[in-house]
């Protein structure tokens, strides 16, 4: 496909190959120049993003053995299901560039990189023919996208970008009634609650909001630095297993998460990686239980 003809109608297409690495440098630059100036497509590359990486934790035990010849040609073939159908119709709905997401060819099935988006494939035809949430839902702008609904980052930033550029209403509960908010969201939460201080960082506790992501409670610390932007600490409960801190980025914002005895900790804010991971540190020493 040609680097120069990236339009709406393929561009999904561009940020699928983008996302699993199947891009020449120059094909990469051009992808990462667009995303530089399109805060939509940087959100579309984060739902492939997370979905992806989904995917991969739920089918990780068949991603890494060879793909089936008679799976390829079921693929291929629409598999004769109303799901296969769909799948076919609605990347055949532009015939402008190669469909790496749908198209499967025998160099596909050989190369590590397309092998493993060859099964999420499959898992979505599966996800479609059964009705599942994970299946795809019509974009805004690009067509047909993959639905990251159990993605709560992509939904923590979300809520942060538009409450953080609050002023009066920044938060729903001030700092002033700190023991109300640990008891409050404590309860929401079902476990003791103490709000970390972190004023040795230079960070002052502003309050707090009590948000809703895939159906469960989500406790929302919301702090600043004096000159800064505010920053957010949430606690959600989860049954993942636990992980030290890593990093994640969605849309312009940076984020620390880490799971530790039965919640999910994420810190989300425009400050740089290192800056977070600094305030991640005394918030973890506080929080894990």
């Amino acid at each position: 496909m040609s680097v120069e003809n990236i339009t709406p109608g393929n561009l999904n297409d561009f940020l699928v190959a983008y996302v699993d690495g199947e891009l020449s440098a120059a094909e990469m630059g051009r992808v990462e120049t667009l995303l530089a100036d399109d805060p939509k497509a940087r959100k579309l590359r984060d739902i492939l993003r997370a979905q992806s990486e989904s995917l991969k934790g739920l089918h990780r035990g068949i991603v890494e053995q060879p793909v089936p010849a008679d799976l390829i040609s079921a693929i291929r073939s629409g598999a004769g299901t109303s799901g296969g159908a769909d799948l076919q119709a609605a990347n055949h709905s532009s015939s402008e560039v190669r469909h790496p997401a749908a198209v499967v060819s025998s160099s596909d099935a050989r190369a590590g990189g397309s092998r493993t988006r060859l099964w999420l494939v499959a898992a979505s035809v599966a996800f479609l023919c059964v009705g599942a949430a994970g299946g795809f839902v019509a974009g805004e702008r690009y067509g047909i996208v993959p639905a990251a609904q159990n993605d709560w980052l992509t939904q923590v930033a979300d809520y942060h970008g538009i409450y953080a550029k609050e002023k009066r209403h920044l938060v729903e509960v001030s700092a002033d009634e700190t023991p109300h908010i640990e008891s409050w969201l404590g309860n929401r939460l079902g476990r003791t609650l103490t709000v970390p201080d972190l004023s040795a960082s230079g960070a002052e506790f502003k309050g707090a909001r009590l948000l809703g992501i895939n159906g469960k409670p989500v406790a929302q610390l919301i702090y600043q630095i004096p000159g800064g932007d505010p920053f957010a600490l949430c606690v959600m409960p989860s049954a993942a297993g636990d992980m030290t801190p890593v990093a994640a980025q969605r849309a312009d914002l940076n984020m620390v998460e880490w799971r530790q005895d039965g919640y999910a900790y994420v810190v989300v804010g425009w400050e740089d990686e290192s800056a977070l991971r600094a305030l991640a540190e005394p918030a973890r020493e506080t929080l894990d239980l």
